[in-house]
């Protein structure tokens, strides 16, 4: 049968002829269009480069995809990294119960809030909003918190302890306690006062990396707003301590910072173990002593210290730096036992006494204990390196301004300190020094301005290697503006300038290798008519040198003393030279009693 012009076979291959319009079979060789004849080789090359067309699309398509999958993915991580930053508003203790109003109890909500910090990998941040929180029962601290208390008060309507940072169960050693937190803010409100039972607001022990800042101390009764002991790396910075209660006047000695070791239960009754673990690396920077205007109250006893000790264990590293003292009733700084301690660029006003760098008394026989043997020693330990500088105290009022006390008979000398650029001005209580040195050794005195002290400006008693130098100023101090006894040696005075002492300028009595060089003294003896020297050496003194020192009375005043420099007969290999003891003196300007004194500048062999 016959095909129809226009009909394609439907089993044959091939193409149609558009001239003649019949069907042509494909070939082996070539595909044939209406208008071209391709062969085999062109077929490919035509795929060929279709397939490559293709695969250039699908790469930028993929190129494309990439693209915004990378935009994508840093956008996404833009968002991830400011959600991450965004600021952690914390556990809020309101959310967990806590009644701020301080009607309910919320010890219990609070305590949940802290124990989150028991078992964290990293700081638990925990808010207690403004507010009045009533405590009747510690709060334990188990580590890894920051707590923010900003406008919080908190009143203590329990017994012992505000905080602290274990619960008894378990006992510690070393540093090895509950550590790693901050509390930041609030007032701490022991209300002694009205609780009327002795306690600590915080008790940390056994633990490092504690930071108290912000704070507010008030009203404690007999303890410590803080007790820091056996903790390594401590700071409190920027706090206010205000107000003590003593309730059955025992405590004299309490310190709103007490910086204290793992002695006995006595000493620490939160937990153990007593291994005699004492602090290290402390920092107090910027607080504020004094008293709460509480009726029944008054300001601390002591600002920062401690009273317990142990022979072979001191506390390190601890700087006492920056802080306000006001009306303290005793000390306002006590180093007890301390090595490496910073006193610096505090103010002190009013307070009753001072700052004291110590040693254990052994008259305090149950610190004096080894914990090596168990054994009571009876005796004291060194104290090193201490700095006390750039302290302005003002009025102390019953005791000395400075005071290094060592135990000569006791093994506790008080070795390589630095007295330097304090003023003070106004010292009390009956023939009290501005500084004072008891069994000091390699002390170095220097640029400290000092006046209107009831005793001595600078007064010693067994020391060895002591220089007082460097433009100290001493005026009008009731007795020596500079004095030595009992067998103080290698003893350098030079460069002091001393007006109005009224007794000695300079005394040195019982002292042995001296130097007494660049000194001027006017208006010496000014408080008994021609009893009093300048410069006075006796009571066996030997080996001084005195050289170069100006003595000069004041013709104005109503009593002259004796003698601008006086040695007496007992004293030996005196050296004296260049001396100006010119004016009006009621016997000479130098009277040398001395057998074998040396007044030429020549060596002496």
């Amino acid at each position: 049968m016959a095909l129809e012009k226009d009909l394609i076979p439907v089993n044959t291959m091939g193409v149609k002829d558009e001239e003649t319009g019949e069907w042509i079979p494909l070939d082996a060789t070539a595909l044939r269009s209406h208008t071209d004849r391709l062969t085999i080789e062109e077929i490919r090359s035509v795929f060929k480069d279709v397939y490559n067309e293709i695969i250039k699309i699908t790469n930028d398509v993929d190129d494309a995809v990439t693209s915004l999958e990378r935009v994508m993915l840093d956008r996404f991580k833009s968002i991830e990294d400011k959600f991450n930053h965004l600021p952690d508003l914390g556990l809020d203790v309101t959310t967990l119960g806590a009644d701020r109003t301080g009607t309910k109890d919320s010890t219990t909500a609070i305590q949940t809030a802290f124990s989150k910090g028991k078992n964290a990998k990293q700081v638990v941040k925990i808010i207690i909003p403004p507010g009045f929180y009533r405590l009747e029962k510690p709060l334990i601290i188990y580590g890894n918190i920051h707590v923010i208390a900003t406008g919080a008060t908190m009143l203590n309507f329990g017994r012992g302890y505000m905080v602290t940072n274990g619960d008894g169960s378990v006992n510690y050693r070393g540093y090895k306690g509950n550590g790693n937190f901050c509390i930041d803010g609030g007032t701490w409100n022991y209300r002694g006062d009205q609780v009327k039972v002795r306690g600590n607001c915080f008790s940390f022990g056994h633990a490092e990396n504690i930071t108290v800042k912000n704070c507010t101390f008030r009203d404690v009764a007999s303890y410590h707003a803080i007790e820091f002991n056996a903790i390594k790396n401590f700071r409190v910075h920027m706090c206010n301590f205000e107000g003590f209660i003593d309730l059955d006047g025992t405590r004299y000695f309490s310190e709103a910072i007490q910086i204290d070791l793992m002695h006995s239960y006595d000493v620490f009754g939160a937990f153990g173990e007593y291994d005699y673990t004492a602090c290290q690396n402390g920092l107090i920077t910027g607080c504020n002593f004094g008293a709460s205007g509480t009726p029944g109250t008054q300001a601390w006893p002591r600002g920062v210290g401690s009273h317990a000790g142990a022979i072979g264990k001191k506390h390190l590293n601890i700087n006492v730096s920056y802080n306000q003292f006001n009306g303290i009733q005793g000390w306002a700084v006590r180093a007890y036992g301390w090595d490496n301690t910073v006193v610096q660029g505090n103010n002190l006003n009013d307070c009753k006494y001072g700052i004291q760098i110590t040693s254990i008394d052994p008259e305090n026989v149950k610190y004096t204990v080894d914990p090596a043997t168990g054994k009571l020693t009876y005796k004291s330990q060194d104290v090193f390196g201490s700095v006390i500088a750039n302290n302005n105290i003002k009025n102390t009022t019953d005791h000395f301004a400075i005071y290094i006390k060592g135990y000569f008979d006791k093994d506790g000398f008080i070795r390589n300190t630095v007295i330097s650029g304090n003023v003070i001005d106004g010292v009390s209580g009956e023939n009290k020094s501005a500084i004072r040195l008891d069994a000091a050794v390699s002390c170095s005195i220097t640029g400290n301005q000092i006046s209107n002290a009831t005793g001595d400006g600078v007064l010693m008693f067994n020391c060895v290697g002591i220089t007082i130098s460097g433009g100290n100023g001493i005026n009008s101090v009731k007795r020596d503006g500079i004095a030595a006894f009992d067998d103080c040696s290698d003893l350098v005075i030079s460069g002091n300038q001393i007006r109005r002492p009224g007794r000695y300028g300079i005394e040195q009595s019982g002292v042995i290798f001296g130097n007494i060089n660049g000194n001027s003294i006017t208006g010496a003896g000014n408080s008994i008519h021609g009893e009093f020297e300048s410069i006075r050496i006796a009571n066996g003194s030997r080996d001084i040198v005195v050289h170069g020192n100006k003595c000069r009375s004041i013709s104005t005043l109503t009593n002259l003393a004796r003698a601008g420099l006086y040695i007496t007969d007992t004293c030996k290999g005196i050296v004296r030279f260049g001396n100006d003891c010119r004016g009006n003196w009621t016997v000479s300007g130098i009277v040398d009693n001395a057998p074998d004194t040396k007044t030429d500048a020549k060596d002496v062999v």
